[in-house]
């Protein structure tokens, strides 16, 4: 019972993994610093196991979501392209942002 569990987490995985992959962050990659560094010291934790950062371009500048899989929490880990967490001034630039999520033109940056 439990291999047919593990099997098919396995399987959703790799089915509804991420889109535009380019593989983990190496010192290379056009990732901000602040990013990489967060993502080795964070994911070392058992709580981001299938995690994904995918990369929006939103009001002209690149804003990096980490989609941690275990939370119950939607956009809870946004920071913009300097590593600073997202503040939004107000709901309707929240939904503003959102409508950006929905339209597919996220590209995932890595998943762990």
């Amino acid at each position: 019972m439990n291999r047919l569990i593990l099997n098919s987490i396995l399987i959703s995985l790799l089915l509804f993994g991420c889109k535009n992959t380019v593989g983990p962050f190496s010192c290379d990659s056009d990732a901000p610093d602040w990013l990489i560094t967060k993502l080795e010291s964070e994911t070392q934790s058992y709580d981001y196991f299938g995690t994904k950062v995918y990369r929006y371009e939103w009001k002209g500048e690149s804003v990096y979501h980490i989609e941690v899989s275990i939370s119950s929490c939607a956009f809870c880990e946004l920071y913009d392209e300097n590593g600073d967490p997202m503040v939004f001034a107000d709901e309707e630039e929240f939904h503003d942002f959102h409508e950006v999520t929905e339209d597919g033109d996220e590209v995932c940056v890595w998943s762990g």
